[in-house]
Order: C-alpha cells, then sequence, then structure tokens
C-alpha cells in the first residue's frame, strides 16, 4: 500500500483530478480518498498552502533553505556541472 498527500482544488464540476505516476498506468487499484477541507484547519483567508498542505511561514521557509544548503553541501555538485544541467533542462 503506498499513500499520496497532496493540496488540490475540486473543479466547478465536482470532478476531482489526480495525477498518478507514470509507473501506476494500466493497473487496477483499490483508491481510498479521505479528505479535510482546508477552512477547517483554522488557517487565516490568505494563508499560504504548500503542495503538502502545510502552512507557509517564515520558520517553515527557513527550514526549507536549511534543508536545501545541508542537501547542496551533501550532493556537492561543480557550479559548472549544474549550468550545464541548467542549460540542458531548458531545451526541453
Amino acid at each position: 500500500m503506498q499513500t499520496i498527500q497532496l493540496t488540490t482544488q475540486v473543479g466547478k464540476d465536482g470532478i476531482l483530478q489526480v495525477k498518478m505516476p507514470e509507473n501506476m498506468s494500466g493497473q487496477n487499484l483499490n483508491v481510498t480518498i479521505v479528505f479535510e477541507s482546508i477552512s477547517e484547519l483554522n488557517y487565516p483567508e490568505n494563508a499560504q498552502i504548500n503542495a503538502w498542505g502545510k502552512l507557509v511561514t517564515l520558520e517553515s521557509i527557513q527550514e526549507t533553505i536549511q534543508k536545501m544548503n545541508q542537501l547542496k553541501q551533501e550532493i556537492n555538485i561543480p557550479q559548472q556541472e549544474l549550468r550545464e544541467m541548467m542549460e540542458e533542462g531548458r531545451r526541453f
């Protein structure tokens, strides 16, 4: 059993669209949907929510930057290689 958690919006037609990973294509699945309205989470009306349904705060942004810097040190890809990767990505 695998779990996918996301924040999404139901269309005006009442249809919820969920894109599955390509490796799931053609498979038969048992699917259970559990939902919670974001308004039920007592977030302020103008709050920003990330893709995982969590409130975006200064602390969460700082934590993300810290994790990214840590990951950058762990991966340690030379700057020239990063530039080449970015250029390659722009071609698509």
